[in-house]
């Protein structure tokens, strides 16, 4: 027996990362077109989603959203391990409807039409990976496939789910997530994101400004007005902060107190070595920077 969870455990248990939730991969904004990342975007042709010490991240073809998040949440919420010729795959039989239902859309074709297109960037995305000490990276996309006619299934692509629950330390806050989804604005989803990543066992306090600017929001970037609006929107929100949540608000800084039924899975040394070694290789045939 393996002394640690295999992915495709992990990726059942489960549902997101800190990395994802620390960076700007999901970005903190609904629509994009109008958005300074969208400006950046199309200056060029990517984001820069995470720089840090081991790893840069970028983002191409797609600018994903809070919205792109809700959606694999409610996927990696039903998914389960597969058994296929070539090896073991996680997806989830689930339908549109079902997803626009969970997500509390109304069921008018729009909606199903706008359901349609976030699962079609999803499989559109390419995420670049690329780790500083080795030099090296891995390209995937997030959703490798989806079968339309007899079982609706949605797969994911292995490369995704390997390195986020493998190499990042993995979270599960599945008891949580109807309430994420239920949030109107998309910074308030970011912010709860940020916060339910960590794990302390006194009490995170942290300047809102800080959490922010982690998650891709800088006043330097929006304009005092729109960085203004966002400050706003947020204290609007204190109440179903608090008590959802557990995060206060108060001049300007942020206390979080780690909510119950929220699990870590940190990397096993072992494992983290042996599917890096299978994702990542040499730069140039990747094309990534």
């Amino acid at each position: 027996m393996p002394k640690f969870l295999e992915w495709y455990k992990r990726a059942e248990t489960c549902n997101n990362s800190i990395l994802q939730m620390r960076s700007s991969i999901f970005l903190p904004v609904g629509k994009t077109s109008r958005s300074y990342f969208a400006k950046e975007f199309k200056k060029n042709k990517y984001i820069v989603a995470y720089d840090g010490n081991d790893y840069k991240i970028k983002v191409h073809r797609v600018l994903l959203t809070q919205e792109h998040r809700d959606i694999i949440d409610i996927i990696l919420n039903k998914s389960g391990t597969i058994e296929t010729k070539i090896g073991k795959i996680v997806g989830a039989k689930i339908s549109k409807y079902e997803i626009q239902k969970k997500l509390g859309l109304s069921m008018k074709s729009k909606n199903a039409k706008w359901i349609e297109e976030k699962i079609i960037d999803l499989q559109s995305v390419v995420i670049d990976t690329f780790d500083k000490k080795t030099e090296k990276g891995f390209r995937t996309n997030i959703i490798k496939s989806v079968h339309d006619k007899l079982n609706e299934y949605i797969i994911f692509c292995p490369e995704y789910l390997v390195f986020f629950t493998t190499s990042d330390i993995a979270v599960n806050y599945k008891k949580h997530i109807y309430n994420i989804i239920s949030i109107k604005s998309a910074v308030v989803k970011s912010l709860v994101r940020y916060c339910l990543s960590h794990n302390f066992k006194s009490e995170l306090h942290m300047p809102l400004e800080l959490i922010l600017a982690t998650t891709g929001i800088r006043k330097e970037n929006m304009g005092i007005r729109n960085y203004q609006r966002i400050l706003k929107n947020i204290k609007d929100s204190k109440y179903d902060l608090k008590n959802k949540f557990n995060i206060e608000i108060s001049n300007n800084m942020v206390f979080y107190k780690t909510l119950d039924q929220i699990k870590f899975y940190y990397p096993n040394h072992e494992q983290k070595k042996i599917n890096k070694e299978k994702l990542f290789k040499e730069i140039k045939p990747l094309g990534l920077l």
